[in-house]
C-alpha cells in the first residue's frame, strides 16, 4: 500500500468514527444563517484580506464538480389599478389581472433567452437552463375591491457571460412593450425594482490542478469517475472567482427536494462526501506528522 493510499485509509477511519457523532450533532443544530438573497457570509469570510490557492464550496452538487454557474436577477414588478366596488368592476382596472399579464410576457422572454442559450458551449446541452420564477406575490386590500396595486418578486437566470446590465434592460423592456397594449398601463406603467441579486454567473478559472487532486480524491472514496456539474442555479463559488481571483467550485453530498418540503441529504453520499473533502485537503495541503 502507498503512502497515499494509507494517508487515505487513515482519513476513512477518523471519518468513520466521528461521523454518527456529528450527524447528532448536526441534528440539534438546525439554526443558520441564510445566505440566499445576499452575500453577506462571503463578504464577511474575505474581509480579513484572507486568500487562498483555491476555494471548495460543499454545496449539495450530487458528489460532482461544480466549475459554473448562472447569473441571477431578482426584480420587485409593481404595477398599480384603479379601484371600484366588485359590482361595477367594468369601471376600474384589476392591477392583479395586469400583473399576470407582465408575468406571461415575461415567461415569453424566458423562452427567447433559452431559445439564445441552445448554442451556447457549455449550457447548450441542457435544455431549459435558464428559469424564471414569479416568487412572491402581493396585491389587493379587500375580496369586493377591483385591486388597485400588485407586487411580484421575480427571479430569472442568465447564462455566465451574460451582461447583467443588457438583461435588465431587457427586462424593463419586455415590461414596457406588454403594458403599452393595455391604455391604463400606457398611462400608468408598471415599475421594476432591484430587489436582490445583480449577480453574473461564472466558470472557474483554469486550474487543472485543481481538478486532478478532486479526481484523485473522489475516486479513493468512491471507486467512480468525478463528473461535472452544470448548475441552472447561482452559488457563492462566483463571489471567490471574480472578485478576488481564486479558484472556487462547488462539491457536496446528494440532496433531494432542495428548497421544497422535506428538503434533506443522502447521508450515506454525505459520508462519501466528508472522506473525499477531507482527502482533497490532505493532497492539496500537505500533512504534517502528529506531535
Amino acid at each position: 500500500m502507498s503512502l497515499a493510499d494509507q494517508d487515505s485509509r487513515k482519513i476513512a477511519d477518523v471519518v468513520d468514527r466521528d461521523f454518527e457523532d456529528q450527524v447528532e450533532r448536526t441534528k440539534r443544530f438546525v439554526s443558520i444563517p441564510s445566505t440566499r438573497g445576499a452575500e453577506w457570509p462571503a463578504q464577511d469570510f474575505m474581509a480579513g484580506e484572507l486568500r487562498a490557492r483555491c476555494a471548495l464550496l460543499p454545496e449539495p452538487t450530487g458528489q460532482r464538480f461544480g466549475d459554473v454557474c448562472l447569473g441571477v436577477i431578482w426584480f420587485r414588478l409593481r404595477v398599480a389599478g384603479e379601484p371600484t366596488h366588485v359590482s361595477h368592476a367594468g369601471e376600474g382596472f384589476n392591477a392583479i389581472k395586469a400583473a399576470m399579464e407582465m408575468v406571461r410576457a415575461l415567461e415569453r422572454l424566458e423562452d427567447s433567452w433559452n431559445e439564445r442559450a441552445a448554442g451556447h458551449p457549455i449550457y447548450g446541452e441542457i435544455e431549459h437552463p435558464l428559469n424564471f420564477n414569479p416568487g412572491i406575490i402581493h396585491g389587493g386590500d379587500w375580496a369586493s375591491s377591483v385591486p388597485s396595486w400588485c407586487e411580484v418578486d421575480c427571479r430569472i437566470g442568465l447564462l455566465p457571460d451574460w451582461s447583467v446590465e443588457a438583461c435588465q434592460e431587457e427586462i424593463v423592456a419586455c415590461i414596457r412593450t406588454a403594458a403599452a397594449k393595455m391604455p391604463f398601463l400606457a398611462n400608468n406603467p408598471p415599475e421594476v425594482e432591484w430587489s436582490g441579486y445583480l449577480s453574473h454567473g461564472y466558470v472557474m478559472r483554469d486550474d487543472p490542478a485543481i481538478r486532478h487532486v478532486l479526481e484523485d480524491a473522489h475516486r479513493a472514496v468512491t471507486g467512480e469517475p468525478l463528473k461535472r456539474r452544470l448548475a441552472t442555479s447561482l452559488n457563492d463559488a462566483r463571489f471567490h472567482d471574480r472578485h478576488f481571483g481564486i479558484p472556487a467550485f462547488c462539491y457536496g453530498p446528494v440532496g433531494e427536494r432542495i428548497h421544497g418540503f422535506n428538503e434533506r441529504l443522502n447521508l450515506e453520499s454525505l459520508r462519501e462526501t466528508t472522506k473525499t473533502i477531507a482527502n482533497f485537503v490532505a493532497q492539496w495541503c500537505g500533512i504534517e506528522p502528529a506531535c
